[in-house]
């Protein structure tokens, strides 16, 4: 993943993975870049899609009433493949706003499109559009699974709006349904230099997983995280034993650590 409160905007600071690969990798498999074709469709072809639809985990009614308004023509594998790429456009970008990795579900979308399957490839596009939007606008975890103190209501966009941006012109990807604030370009901008930084820089081990660190904690682990702090803003010029919570709040700052959920007792 609003601003940057929200779920999408807390995957920008627990992001590591950077993932890129061309477009013209499934440009072939888009198809061309035609528009004003209007396709029919079949009773079977209209039924082997509502098939494939009711097998994803989608809202089924304002999917079936966007290909309904379409007389069930395919959308993603029609005529005019821009959408498809801008889909993919979006996939292979979204680590960039601190989304997962999709280079898997690429490739497997890339292997469904070309199996000769139309109507499951549709399907599976759908679901794929469905899930980085979400993910985009409202991110990918439940901020209170990140700090109980973090009280944020969850406003996912609706399908319905999701859906009603799938006309007019195709845009180059649906970056658009991401946070729109100031606050939030500068993250995604931190997120980049951060990065580059880090592709750069002689590795440091990652610090072991365990319940959070408390002012006072004392573990190895105090010793790793201080370790990766140093290596990332310079040496830290306090004592060890009193470090744990400017550290912890250091780390989460700098996307160098994970915050765990579980706690130390008081």
């Amino acid at each position: 993943m609003r601003s940057f409160v929200h779920r999408s905007q807390q995957a920008l600071l627990v992001a590591t993975v950077v993932f890129a690969s061309p477009v013209a990798a499934h440009q072939s498999i888009l198809g061309p870049r035609t528009t004003g074709t209007v396709q029919t469709v079949s009773l079977a072809q209209q039924s082997a899609l509502t098939s494939a639809l009711a097998q994803h985990d989608f809202d089924a009614d304002a999917v079936g009433a966007f290909y309904a308004d379409r007389d069930h023509r395919p959308f993603w594998t029609g005529a005019d493949g821009r959408w498809a790429e801008a889909l993919f456009n979006t996939l292979t970008a979204a680590p960039q706003h601190g989304l997962p990795d999709r280079s898997d579900a690429m490739r497997a979308l890339q292997a469904q499109m070309a199996s000769g399957d139309p109507m499951q490839a549709e399907a599976a596009l759908m679901q794929a559009y469905l899930e980085i939007v979400d993910d985009m606008s409202a991110g990918i975890i439940p901020p209170r699974s990140a700090d109980r103190e973090i009280h944020i209501p969850y406003e996912p966009t609706p399908v319905a709006a999701m859906l009603g941006r799938l006309s007019g012109i195709p845009p180059r990807d649906f970056f658009s349904f991401a946070p729109r604030t100031e606050e939030y370009a500068q993250l995604v901008e931190e997120l980049a230099r951060l990065r580059d930084r880090d592709s750069a820089a002689v590795s440091v081990a990652k610090v072991p997983a365990g319940r959070t660190m408390r002012l006072g904690h004392r573990s190895d682990r105090v010793i790793a995280l201080r370790a990766r702090l140093a290596h990332a803003m310079g040496e830290l010029n306090v004592p060890e034993e009193t470090a744990a919570v400017p550290v912890v709040l250091a780390a989460l700052e700098q996307g160098i650590v994970e915050p765990v959920p579980e706690t130390l007792p008081q």
